[in-house]
């Protein structure tokens, strides 16, 4: 997981507080990190930013053994990669990585908000605005699968 925090705290203007997780998975000591960013940096933006060609996703969806790759962090990429293959059963083999890339973006996404109280309501509160997206390591664009609204 990747995800990109900008600061607004005084100490830490305009810096980025990133947590980067393997095949974007949200675990608790992200959530953690993140609830501190938001409660005790007044970080106004979260973003969970997937890459393309992800050797993580690729990995869950069979194309390669996974040898040592922890058994957790298949399992849970394993619902962005069933959901994906159902709702997008007719795509080629590159097209459907980049539909389970997306969707695990967006599965990231909602399980930052789902234990979590305080983010939940500062996203409710519209005082911390939350997306997803695929960054293109090639030119650095991000395609929004969720886009932040940011007020």
């Amino acid at each position: 997981m990747e995800v990109v925090i900008e600061s607004d705290s005084a100490s830490m203007a305009r810096d980025i507080f990133s947590v980067r997780m393997a095949g974007n998975v949200v675990g608790d000591d992200a959530i953690a990190s993140l609830e501190y960013a938001v409660k005790y940096l007044n970080t106004p933006l979260l973003i969970v930013l997937g890459h393309e060609n992800c050797g993580a996703v690729s990995a869950t969806m069979g194309d390669y053994g996974v040898g040592r790759v922890l058994p957790q962090l298949i399992g849970k990429i394993r619902l962005a990669v069933q959901t994906a293959t159902k709702n997008y059963a007719n795509c080629t083999k590159d097209q459907l990585l980049e539909k389970c890339i997306e969707e695990n973006t967006r599965l990231g996404m909602n399980k930052l908000m789902s234990p979590s109280e305080k983010i939940r309501t500062l996203v409710k509160e519209g005082k911390v605005a939350i997306g997803c997206g695929v960054i293109n390591l090639e030119n650095n664009k991000i395609k929004w699968v969720v886009a932040p609204a940011v007020q």
